[in-house]
């Protein structure tokens, strides 16, 4: 029988350039480091091999201290995956890979969040927590937790701490919750958050008063601008930039007496969604809105009610507000401050807030809540010093200190 032909080369079991274990001379006292590891994920599963190399070590001696760090690390890595004390960094890339999961559009999951939300809670982690990264599960205790935080947050709000530990312990509780973990108890439970109360502290509201929304809306009509449908029926609705932004005819009745919102859209995922407090809700039309709307409804080419502007698409749009204020020498503010000029001046005006929540809709009252004690400071300090002016004949209570009785 002939033999068969072959074009497999013989194995070489040795290569010639290995000294000792994992080291390689490749030059005159000059040397490669590779060790590899098959580390399992599982004790029944077959493994994935991990190498760590390095290359052009000088001298034998320090070869084999680098060869003998690898195999050390390569062994915390297998301890790693077997008993899930990973590293810091691990942990939060872990985590925050299944909590990404609940920003897509399966609509199987029970709960989801926005892109925005999730970059946010992703970016608070990483910034305050960017030191640990190298400390494994295990080595966490909460009072270390909290010492380094407290110095890291020094001077920060109340509330500001409160949700940077949420975040923080959303993490921990993520691996606690683990089959196979070295967590024995969530250790940022149980820190309570420090700082300043500012529950309570009622900041100025960036807003326009209703002089300058006058002014803005006159100008960019005359001026017969393209952002002037989008301003206004942002200050007559209320609506945030993503629910004007998805806003369709046919959410508007036939009689346009009521919009129907049922909408929003997220300019960083772009795509369209729920509005924030996740239901739909019915704006009134006022008179108005309404001849604005049937003006722009002769003129439209587009499911969408207003014209989709690239420099709105792109974020850019307090740019634009902010040059058309500038111009009109009108407070500077942002794109949302038009629906916080909306706000306020419906409560000036006497709606009730709690009906004023429902069009707008605030899912908590204590939104609402901020605008109504902003505004109830504002008319307890109006006027207040008139009393001390000279042109007002102020009437003058006299002093009668009471006689001191005589015993």
């Amino acid at each position: 029988m002939s033999e068969e032909k072959t074009d497999k080369k013989p194995r070489n079991k040795k290569d010639p350039s290995l000294v000792e274990n994992g080291i390689y001379q490749v030059g005159p006292n000059l040397y490669d480091v590779k060790v590899r590891k098959r580390i399992k994920k599982d004790p029944k599963g077959a493994g994935v091999q991990h190498t760590k190399a390095k290359r052009n070590v000088r001298f034998l001696t320090e070869a084999r201290k680098i060869r003998n760090q690898f195999v050390h690390e390569l062994e915390l890595k297998e301890q790693e995956h077997l008993n899930g004390d990973y590293t810091w960094k691990e942990a939060k890339e872990k985590y925050f890979e299944e909590r990404y999961k609940q920003v897509s559009q399966d609509q199987t999951l029970k709960e989801k969040i926005g892109d925005k939300t999730f970059s946010n809670q992703k970016v608070t982690v990483e910034k305050h927590t960017e030191t640990w990264d190298s400390m494994r599960l295990s080595d966490f205790k909460q009072e270390f937790i909290r010492n380094d935080l407290a110095e890291k947050l020094r001077g920060y709000p109340k509330s500001t701490v409160k949700s940077i530990l949420k975040h923080i312990r959303a993490v921990f509780e993520y691996h606690y919750n683990k089959q196979i973990t070295p967590l024995t108890h969530n250790p940022c439970k149980g820190i309570h958050p420090w700082g300043a109360d500012n529950r309570e502290q009622v900041d100025d509201i960036p807003k326009m008063s209703m002089d300058e929304v006058s002014k803005l809306l006159t100008h960019t009509a005359a001026t017969n601008s393209e952002w002037h449908s989008i301003f206004y029926c942002a200050y007559h609705t209320g609506m945030r930039s993503g629910e004007l932004w998805a806003w369709k005819w046919e959410d508007i009745d036939a009689d346009f007496k009521i919009i129907r919102l049922r909408r929003s859209y997220c300019f960083q995922s772009k795509k369209e969604k729920t509005p924030k407090n996740k239901h739909a809700r019915s704006i009134p039309i006022n008179k108005s809105l309404r001849r604005h709307l049937m003006n722009l409804k002769i003129q439209a080419d587009s499911s969408y009610v207003l014209p989709h502007l690239p420099m709105w698409r792109d974020g850019k749009i307090a740019i634009v507000l902010r040059g058309f204020q500038k111009e009109l020498k009108i407070t500077e503010t942002s794109f949302h401050s038009i629906r916080a000029s909306h706000i306020t001046h419906m409560l000036l005006k006497g709606i009730s807030s709690q009906a004023l929540q429902e069009t707008v809709g605030h899912a908590d009252y204590r939104t609402m809540a901020r605008y109504v004690r902003d505004l109830d400071r504002e008319r307890a300090i109006k006027n207040i010093t008139d009393v001390l002016d000279d042109d007002i004949e102020a009437k003058i209570i006299p002093f009668n200190p009471k006689k001191e009785d005589v015993g």
